[in-house]
């Protein structure tokens, strides 16, 4: 897949990050601005279609496994909070 230029690969963790979810924001951010450009029609129609393909490329490889790794990590961290909550509260009821 051709990395739209500007744009960077996104560090996948087994922890979620400031810079991870930077890293998604900022690319949105691109993505949203060079789509925009693309739109208002300043560019010979097949560069429109082959910038646009290259954005969907790069939408469906880096930007939607990034915020599903998020996602799963998230509901890893929440499941771990909800049992360490429940721990607590067993302990301080002394069973």
């Amino acid at each position: 897949m051709k990395r739209p230029e500007g744009f960077k690969s996104i560090e996948l963790s087994s922890k979620p990050t400031k810079t991870g979810m930077s890293q998604i924001t900022e690319s949105l951010r691109l993505i949203s601005r060079e789509i925009q450009y693309i739109i208002a029609g300043r560019l010979p129609r097949e560069e429109q279609l082959i910038r646009l393909s290259t954005m969907k490329d790069y939408i469906d490889t880096m930007i939607i496994p990034a915020v599903e790794k998020m996602k799963d990590v998230m509901t890893e961290l929440r499941s771990k909070y909800k049992k360490a909550k429940s721990d607590i509260k067993m302990y301080e009821e002394g069973v």
